[in-house]
């Protein structure tokens, strides 16, 4: 069973999927704040997010647009960041290399295009997530960058994972639990201003693919699991498909 993996999270069908998809938008809406909500409706074309990354108050636009023709691993994109007088603050290389750390792509081995930006831990320092590629269903794994000096600098490359329970701690980690429960995809900002994520995990060995969505909160040098918005939920795959669904 494979996860098709998009700036939107899972490709899913039906009815459901698109009343869950509104109320999740609607969630997200409910107060995502100036850093880190975005609305993209093709995860293979341009999007943006709106974030405040210089801390005056003010939101900047992340943009990412196609570069080039596709080439053998896919299509490459160019990340920018613009201010409100649509200057151009920082753009990314336009490299065609997957494994530069500044690539960025919707290639045929997973996508890698900004799905999140803002102050992650309350702290002023600004990041941008980006999912690493995958094709399959295991721990998704995300690239962090660090807006410093007028640009993203990488930071790293890891899972955020931790136990499916109500105060559980999250932490990036390289080496996660098969037993935990993995952040899968950043949605935005909560009512109470926490982070909504939707978590997924997977039984070691009966392969049952369960999914909810979360609101955590940055502790120590972790996050806190402070409340479930949908609890866990068994995923189905359709017969003879390579596409998760949801139930």
């Amino acid at each position: 069973m494979h996860r098709q993996r998009s700036a939107g999270g899972i490709r899913s069908s039906g009815a459901n999927w698109l009343a869950r998809s509104f109320s999740i938008l609607l969630l997200a809406l409910a107060g995502h704040g100036p850093g880190g909500f975005h609305l993209q409706a093709d995860a293979s074309g341009p999007g943006s997010i709106l974030a405040d990354l210089t801390g005056d108050g003010q939101l900047e636009t992340i943009i990412w647009q196609r570069i080039g023709g596709e080439t053998e691993a896919g299509d490459f994109f160019q990340v920018r960041v613009v201010d409100q007088a649509t200057r151009i603050l920082w753009a990314s290389p336009a490299v065609t290399d997957p494994a530069d750390p500044l690539a960025f792509g919707q290639w045929h081995f997973g996508v890698s295009l900004p799905e999140w930006a803002g102050d992650l831990r309350g702290d002023g320092s600004r990041v941008l997530i980006v999912p690493a590629p995958q094709s399959d269903v295991s721990p998704a794994w995300f690239r962090v960058f660090r807006w410093v000096n007028q640009a993203f600098e990488p930071v790293f490359v890891r899972a955020l994972a931790g136990a499916g329970a109500p105060g559980a701690s999250f932490t990036w980690t390289e080496a996660p639990d098969p037993m935990d429960f993995w952040v899968s995809r950043w949605i935005g900002r909560s009512a109470e201003n926490g982070l909504v994520v939707e978590v997924m995990s997977m039984h070691p060995r009966t392969g049952e693919i369960r999914q909810a969505l979360a609101v955590m909160l940055p502790k120590g040098g972790a996050f806190e699991m402070v409340r479930w918005i949908q609890p866990p939920a068994a995923l189905q795959s359709n017969p003879g498909s390579e596409t998760v669904t949801r139930p």
